[in-house]
């Protein structure tokens, strides 16, 4: 392997990371959200700025499904799960690189299960071919490892790797060493989701702030904490009072038309959506019932600070159309298809240039007019307010 991201010392430090028993950690923080408590508010109060980022695919090597996109540095890096390729653009949404899966071959892809950025090395999870594939950010393939231990989301470090086993054995995380083999268990499964799988556009979520990873655990209301070495300290569990959905009501129910009925009928929470770390707070996002957004900021102690269901956007007049999907250290993104933002900016056109004259909708509109009207992704960028996301 190149790049210096294996090295022998690995084995000695890994002697003091743990063994394969299965724990739950003893810390649980609970945080009270009540969904009657979210105000209407304007979007200036939340948010300080909306900018946009086209991202410049080319006609010979589409982006067909975006799906995880993360951020490094100037570069973005975004999975499409139809085309199993990874888009690498800079910051201005101009194509850098592409990595492709080629085939089944040495130091090849063939499907993407999940992808991960440690420092300047991009690694690539491929379920099919049970192996990590090491990309450098110019896309030069590092070199590859095989693992055994099937699984969806990981985070990786050159010392371990946690695996996040989908609700789907006993206990849903393992902390691996670099050989494959298991260090620890974390966090026993409830019975009654069990073999409940969802793949997250999140996955794990290195908080550089705080040298803490991030998990947020999918048909629970659970976040799992680990420490920088991967040991889980703790889970956050947030609470919706009449809103809450039992997990026995999860096992009754299934995943279908009857749960999504029953969670729109009585306004329910199933599961929390979006938890990402900023500098001074975190950000979570849920939907009740099946329509009802909720954007709540969280300070450093988890004590809810800002709580709102509805926004009128008084920064630029355009609609926010979909849920939130990434974030940086500044921003909560959202994703949207190109013909869409085209046709919301035509339909207020007079109005945003009337009141909103120094908005960046409007350079942006001009510099990407005829290239919206295809089917292409822009990226929506709403800056948190410096009131909540202090430095």
């Amino acid at each position: 392997m190149k790049g210096g991201l294996f090295q022998v010392v690995i084995a000695v430090v890994l002697t003091t990371l743990g063994s394969c028993s299965g724990k739950n950690p003893s810390g649980l923080t609970s945080i009270r959200i009540d969904p009657k408590d979210s105000q209407s508010l304007m979007l200036s109060e939340f948010f300080e700025e909306i900018n946009y980022v086209f991202l410049d695919d080319s006609d010979s090597l589409p982006l067909v499904n975006p799906y995880k996109i993360s951020f490094k540095s100037d570069l973005i890096l975004v999975s499409d799960n139809v085309m199993d390729n990874i888009h690498i653009f800079n910051d201005s949404g101009n194509r850098h690189i592409t990595l492709k899966s080629l085939g089944q071959g040495p130091m090849e892809f063939s499907h993407i299960e999940d992808f991960f950025v440690h420092g300047d090395s991009i690694i690539i999870k491929d379920n099919v071919l049970k192996k990590l594939l090491f990309f450098d950010l110019k896309g030069q393939v590092l070199g590859e490892q095989k693992f055994k231990l099937q699984s969806a989301e990981f985070f990786y470090h050159p010392f371990f790797r946690i695996y996040y086993l989908e609700n789907n054995e006993a206990y849903n995380f393992a902390k691996i060493d670099y050989k494959g083999n298991i260090l620890e268990r974390y966090y026993q499964v409830d019975q009654n989701i069990l073999g409940f799988k969802l793949l997250s556009n999140h996955g794990f979520q290195k908080d550089s702030f705080r040298n803490l990873i991030f998990f947020n655990i999918p048909y629970t209301y659970h976040v799992a904490i680990f420490d920088e070495l991967g040991k889980m300290v703790k889970v956050l569990e947030f609470d919706f009072g009449a809103a809450n959905i039992s997990s026995s009501q999860h096992a009754r129910l299934g995943r279908g038309y009857e749960k999504r009925n029953f969670v729109e009928q009585h306004q329910l929470v199933e599961m929390i959506t979006c938890f990402f770390p900023f500098r001074s707070g975190y950000f979570v996002f849920f939907i009740q019932g099946n329509k009802v957004w909720h954007f709540v900021w969280l300070d450093n102690d988890f004590t809810v600070i800002q709580q709102v269901k509805s926004f009128k956007n008084d920064l630029d007049l355009m609609k926010i159309r979909t849920i939130p999907w990434s974030y940086d250290e500044e921003s909560v993104v959202f994703m949207t298809r190109s013909i869409d933002l085209y046709n919301d900016f035509k339909e207020r056109e007079n109005e945003i240039r009337t009141n909103y004259p120094s908005s960046q909708i409007i350079s942006f509109y001009e510099k990407y007019k005829e290239k919206l009207k295809e089917d292409k992704t822009v990226l929506v960028k709403l800056k948190i307010h410096s009131n909540l996301n202090t430095e």
